[in-house]
């Protein structure tokens, strides 16, 4: 727990996506429904010309009475009240002459909101007061023009008739009709879709998160490397689900206080319909955790993950809760199609579950209308929050037995081996006596009398449906290590060493064989194993933001170790591993070579009786490979005994006191170092790189083969026929992938030609080669060609009987230039010559061609 809540404060990438996003995403919803939702009663408006964008040109008639041409004086001097309209007068015949005038001018001033034309009417009524009558024009694409122009000219009017020598200012406001019921009712509903497809959008963000984190330590074996320091599958759970579960209420509990702070009525009233939302929220928590944990097996990359997750929830959770919805009102036959799908979806995502919750209860007379009900259903009836809820539960038990489940059968033989690839069982090979003889004492030793006991342990990679995919990774492994001592397993890059561990710590099960730690068998038994067991696995498996020491204090507490003693611990292991400069740096700051000091630090703190180091000096530099050859001396001395992988032969022969070399996934020879070279360094090596030929060389074996040659160039059809016609018609085979002639070869393949000069220059280097071979079988007899590319060639020569090196250094000197030898080293066969010639062989392969052929160069 406390490395998740230091890992959280200091991932601001999972705070973000898990915290920051979804109270973010809330926010914004709300703040968009409330302030800019298009049903809300709008507030009142004041009349007048200068509330227009563009300047207002009047149009105006007056007729021929200078009484009714007062008005427009008035508004023509009242510049400060109408500063924003511009009054033109035109003639006119009459009102249906001014109305043409108008339309005829409809797009010379597109935005003219309205015009006045005003006529005496008193000799009409016969009043012998003065009588007016103003017809007001009004553009109707501007519902706000007629009360305007009407009340500004009111104002002008009565302005004149009471002789006032200022504007007469009074103002009208047009107030809209508040929303009616069906209004408000279509509001909060559009609102309750809206804010439930936005909440849902934020709390998918959470599922991303929890996800991320879950298959990034899985991903860098940091999972593991707890499992095997001594956590148990359900502390490691549990402790993942209460943080998680503590960060959720964060958002969780921010966004209903935040429904009821916005006053959205559609969530929040009656009480029953806030209760229900509480409790979509509580239990979506519940239910998203254990839904992500198992989610979570499915994938072997966090990245993918990461996305796969939220465009799962997003598409099921957000956009099928809406599909479900449009489903349910458009006709009978779609909400039948809806209650039907409604179902798998639950299932599918809890994300769904919360979003169609808010969605329904939000919206439960648009329910009762679409269903025909005969009456409103209640906030917990199954059909509205009642079935999502049951649901999210079902998400959390049946996530959670998933998860316990998929851990406990990656720990049972018959079920881990189930979709494994079928054994094609032994190959054929080459015994020794010294690996058949540890075989049998693997099988007889009681794993109670050594600290290692494994026995004929086998592996093979692969699933049942793709045959064409298996790989044999370990073959009848078997090897016991006893209590303070070392063993070191060497082999190349896919040997089977990693392989060989990963079994050992419970990583993976092995298809056959058995394996025990301290007694405990580590298949049966693991968790006991495991509690035996200190690890560095081969690449580093730490949690990038925490610093070595808290990483060594972390490990501490998992293996046991006293409160009072930690800081002890953690102190010497710093000091040892030259760590104390980095104390405060992040792991994912490190450099590789720290990276591994730290690793073999977490391995060995706590002296386990067994430590497993997977090739724990890589990326160091000389003094700190010391410095570790020291730690892990030191505690192979407390009763610690000690498996490593390594490729340097002086870091094997300084810590173990047992080795084996492994050859593609099987033990090629097993013993002490001493006794390894003893029995493999019969004879010496001789590495030698011999004269190029000359210029002139190559010209004189060009002319032999001139008929051949095509500007230059050798056709490909025409290389045998050219090799042959000089005697060396066998070297053909030799133009090949990983054999001598492979640069030549991939000339081939590229043009489909050969250079005539690069092929001569390769037949006189085997020439040369060929005598050098000759004179070792007729001095040395047994010669083992190990390897050969261009002018470079290594030799195994046994040992003659009473020949010094000293002497075999003379006879070489003595026929150097006639075999053209340009540099030579002869040297006894060292631990890592043994290795390399190990390495070499793989079994089924081609064997290295052997200059068996004569070659006699004075033919050409």
């Amino acid at each position: 727990m406390q490395k998740r809540v230091i890992y959280s404060i200091r991932d601001i990438k999972g705070i973000v996506l898990e915290i920051f996003l979804p109270i973010v995403f809330v926010m914004l919803g709300l703040i968009l429904l409330t302030q800019f939702s298009v049903y809300n009663d709008q507030s009142s408006r004041l009349m007048g010309f200068n509330h227009y964008k563009s300047e207002q040109n009047i149009m105006y008639y007056y007729g021929t009475d200078n009484y009714v041409e007062f008005p427009y004086i008035f508004m023509s001097k009242s510049n400060s009240h109408f500063e924003d309209a511009n009054l033109q007068f035109y003639n006119a015949k009459n009102v249906y002459d001014f109305d043409n005038q108008l339309y005829e001018k409809r797009k010379v001033d597109p935005y003219r909101m309205g015009a006045y034309y005003t006529m005496d009417v008193s000799q009409y009524k016969n009043l012998s007061a003065n009588f007016s009558l103003t017809y007001i024009f009004a553009n109707s694409t501007a519902f706000q023009s007629s009360p305007t122009f009407g009340s500004e000219f009111s104002k002008a009017y009565i302005s004149n008739i009471n002789n006032k020598s200022n504007y007469y200012n009074y103002k009208i406001y047009n107030h809209p009709l508040p929303l009616t019921k069906k209004q408000q009712n279509l509001a909060e509903n559009a609102g309750s879709f809206y804010i439930a497809l936005i909440f849902s959008i934020g709390m998918a963000f959470i599922p991303t998160g929890l996800v991320t984190f879950i298959v990034k330590e899985r991903e860098n074996n940091i999972k593991h490397q707890h499992l095997v320091s001594g956590v148990s599958i359900p502390a490691y759970w549990a402790s993942a689900f209460a943080w998680d579960i503590i960060k959720y209420f964060i958002p969780g509990i921010i966004t209903p206080l935040l429904i009821k702070a916005f006053d959205l009525k559609s969530l929040s009233e009656p009480t029953s319909v806030y209760n229900a939302v509480w409790a979509l929220f509580a239990l979506f928590g519940f239910a998203v955790c254990p839904y992500t944990y198992a989610v979570s097996f499915m994938f072997k990359s966090y990245s993918i993950a990461q996305f796969f997750v939220f465009l799962l929830n997003l598409i099921i959770g957000v956009i099928g809760s809406l599909a479900i919805w449009v489903l349910i009102i458009i006709t009978d036959v779609t909400r039948d199609i809806a209650k039907v799908l409604v179902y798998p979806f639950r299932i599918i995502s809890p994300i769904f579950c919360l979003s169609y919750g808010l969605m329904t209860v939000g919206n439960r007379d648009a329910y009762q209308l679409a269903f025909g009900l005969d009456s409103e259903p209640g906030a917990f009836d199954w059909d509205i929050t009642g079935a999502n809820l049951f649901f999210m539960l079902l998400h959390f038990s049946v996530g959670s037995i998933v998860v316990f489940m998929i851990e406990w059968l990656s720990t049972v033989t018959f079920f881990r081996n189930l979709m494994a690839a079928r054994d094609s069982g032994q190959s054929e090979y080459k015994p020794d006596d010294d690996v058949e003889r540890m075989k049998e004492e693997a099988k007889s030793t009681s794993p109670y009398d050594v600290a290692v006991k494994v026995s004929g342990l086998r592996k093979v990679y692969g699933n049942l449906f793709n045959k064409s995919d298996v790989k044999v990774a370990m073959q009848e492994v078997s090897f016991i290590v006893r209590r303070q001592q070392a063993f070191a397993l060497l082999g190349v890059n896919g040997a089977g060493k990693t392989t060989c561990f990963r079994i050992l710590t419970g990583e993976y099960g092995p298809t056959s064989g058995e394996a025990y730690i301290n007694g405990c068998n580590v298949v049966t038994d693991l968790s006991k194993a495991r509690y035996n067991i200190g690890y560095c696995p081969q690449f580093d498996a730490l949690s990038e933001v925490l610093t070595p020491v808290e990483h060594l204090r972390l490990y501490a507490k998992i293996k046991g170790i006293p409160k009072h003693l930690i800081n002890t611990f953690v102190d010497k292991q710093i000091s040892d591993m030259g760590l104390t400069k980095y104390i405060k740096v992040r792991a994912g700051n490190l450099s590789g070579g720290n990276k591994r000091k730290l690793s073999v630090a977490i391995a060995t703190i706590g002296n386990p009786p067994v430590v497993f180091l997977d090739e724990p000096s890589a990326g160091m530099d000389p003094n700190a490979r010391k410095n570790m050859w020291e730690v892990v001396n030191r505690i192979k001395r407390q009763k610690c005994s000690i498996i490593l992988t390594t490729h340097s032969m002086d870091e094997a022969e300084s810590l173990c006191n047992t080795m084996a070399i492994m050859v593609a996934g099987r033990f090629k020879c097993y013993g002490t170092a001493t006794h390894i070279k003893n029995k493999y360094s019969s004879g010496y090596e001789f590495l030698l790189k011999v004269l190029f030929p000359t210029s002139e060389e190559i010209d004189n074996l060009v002319n032999h083969i001139v008929t051949f040659i095509n500007g230059g160039y050798i056709p490909q059809n025409m290389i045998l026929q050219a090799l042959q016609h000089i005697n060396v018609g066998y070297l053909y085979e030799s133009i090949a992938e990983h054999e001598s002639g492979g640069h030549l070869y991939e000339e081939i393949k590229e043009n489909f030609k050969l250079d005539a000069r690069s092929l001569c220059e390769w037949v006189l280097l085997e020439s040369i080669g060929n005598n050098i071979y000759d004179w070792l079988v007729h001095e040395f007899k047994e010669i083992k060609l190990i390897e050969h590319y261009g002018s470079y060639f290594k030799f195994k020569l046994e040992k003659t009987n009473n020949v010094t090196i000293g002497a075999l250094f003379g006879k070489i000197e003595m026929v150097k230039n006639q075999l053209k030898i340009n540099e030579y080293s002869l040297s006894q066969t060292t631990l890592e010559q043994i290795f390399n010639m190990f390495a070499s062989e793989t079994e089924g392969a081609k064997s290295k061609r052997r200059f068996s052929e004569q070659f006699d160069a004075s033919r050409i």
